[in-house]
């Protein structure tokens, strides 16, 4: 080991599993581990995994994290959280017209459906940001950029919505600094945690298909299929998710990566 400060550390939360990496700036994996939990859980949030990369934490320049989105954590004014809200679970959504957000439509059922939970939240955050928090102590809303406002949430969504403004962290793009980790973790104090993003997104760029007419297909416990367009007039087929300097991507989202035959067949 040396002291030169020359890996990434990624975390990836996915539905039904944590993936976490050590690896060079050159690419090169130095380890690799999955940890797998229930769908309705969220026991990543114990730390326990970074015990076994402690050896090399001492060596990692920066954390990197990707999250299943839109899902969120209500962060309590105790330091506690309340219910967490998964993004496969479409009975916990209150959509309101007009309103593109994929995250408030979740907060209006908390607020809706968890009163005193509701009166009591901090803040609500994105999973990949409950575990910045975890790290660094910090709050935000992390953006992989700007063009994602609206599908996260604005002030005059936030108002539609009649939920509370202050609930609702600032925000900050993915590869900017949110903080830096704790001295109390099981992990070396001051190693830089970048803003985290979404694993759909992560996904496609390292598959590098962010480009126009290439299909991503990323296969998970859920089974995404994305083709990207840059017609202006494309008409919309499916939903669309916000991508890069790309006006269109159309995607077909399975729940369970056994029904592909059926989609592909």
């Amino acid at each position: 080991m040396t002291m030169s400060k020359n890996l990434i550390f990624s975390i990836d939360i996915g539905t039904t599993s944590l993936k976490a990496a050590i690896f060079y700036y050159d690419g090169k994996i130095q380890k690799f581990e999955r940890y797998s939990y229930d769908k309705f859980s969220i026991t990543w949030s114990n730390l326990h995994f970074l015990n076994d990369f402690y050896e090399y934490l001492q060596d990692v320049a920066i954390i990197a994290i990707s999250a299943q989105s839109p899902s969120i954590v209500p962060l309590l004014s105790n330091g506690k959280i309340g219910q967490p809200l998964f993004y496969f679970q479409e009975n916990t959504n209150l959509w309101h017209k007009d309103c593109p957000s994929v995250f408030l439509p979740k907060a209006a059922y908390h607020q809706q459906n968890f009163v005193y939970e509701y009166r009591a939240t901090r803040c609500y955050l994105s999973f990949g940001d409950y575990l910045v928090y975890l790290l660094t102590g910090q709050t935000w809303t992390s953006l992989p950029q700007w063009d994602y406002q609206q599908s996260v949430w604005t002030n005059q969504q936030i108002a539609r919505y009649n939920l509370d403004q202050e609930k609702f962290p600032p925000y900050l793009l993915a590869n900017q600094t949110a903080g830096y980790t704790q001295e109390k973790l099981t992990c070396p104090s001051g190693i830089r945690v970048l803003g985290s993003t979404y694993d759909f997104l992560s996904a496609l760029e390292g598959l590098d298909a962010l480009h126009p007419e290439i299909a991503g297909d990323r296969t998970g416990s859920s089974l995404g299929l994305n083709f990207f367009f840059t017609e202006t007039d494309m008409p919309r087929v499916m939903k669309d998710k916000p991508l890069p300097n790309l006006q269109w991507n159309i995607y077909c989202l399975l729940y369970t990566s056994d029904a592909a035959d059926d989609l592909i067949g």
